[in-house]
């Protein structure tokens, strides 16, 4: 593509004329914006995949999700956004099998969309945020925050991180329908709330 030897490309990548990305096995990786990059080619990055989340369905029953949906909409349409898809889903955000999350992975991985639009950085998931953003620079895409929360203090955080997290092992170990659970879950956001 660059019309140069492999050779030449490793020791551009040393010298920081391109990025690159290293595998497990260490070899180089280069990103298709970085080929662009050195061609001179300018490829319009105006198409977006949206992504709306809510952790229940309490949640979703209050509109939450359709309101949140609409928000991220009305921006895409307000900033030239092309959309590509529309992702909603409801659940938690350490959950790893969510079908929508998953899909939206693909959508990047396949070069679909440029933009990953989402409401607040936890819509994404709970934990991990830079190793996700990674994975979609990574393609070429970056991830877009339409609003920014208020700054909480370091225990409000550990004290939202650590009930998601013995909120999701009880889930698993009790399931969602045990009464064990759901007596488990509302005494962690009682103890959240007077905290």
């Amino acid at each position: 593509m660059l019309g140069v030897t492999v050779k030449t490309v490793n020791v551009w990548s040393i010298n920081g004329k391109i990025k690159y990305s290293r595998t497990l096995g260490r070899d180089r990786r280069y990103p298709e914006s970085e080929i662009n990059r050195i061609l001179g080619k300018t490829v319009p990055k105006n198409k977006c995949v949206i992504y709306a989340r809510v952790s229940s369905t309490k949640q979703k029953n209050n509109g939450n999700l359709e309101r949140q949906k609409e928000r991220l909409v009305n921006y895409a349409i307000n900033h030239k956004y092309e959309i590509i898809d529309v992702l909603t889903e409801t659940a938690s955000g350490i959950n790893e099998g969510r079908k929508k999350f998953h899909k939206l992975l693909d959508i990047i991985e396949e070069r679909k969309a440029d933009v990953v639009l989402i409401e607040f950085k936890d819509r994404l998931t709970r934990f991990g945020f830079e190793y996700i953003e990674r994975f979609i620079n990574h393609f070429g895409a970056r991830i877009e925050i339409v609003e920014q929360k208020k700054v909480k203090s370091v225990q409000d955080e550990l004290v939202e991180d650590l009930t998601a997290i013995i909120t999701s092992f009880s889930s698993k170990i009790y399931g969602t329908k045990s009464q064990k659970f759901k007596r488990i879950e509302k005494e962690l956001k009682d103890d959240a709330d007077n905290s």
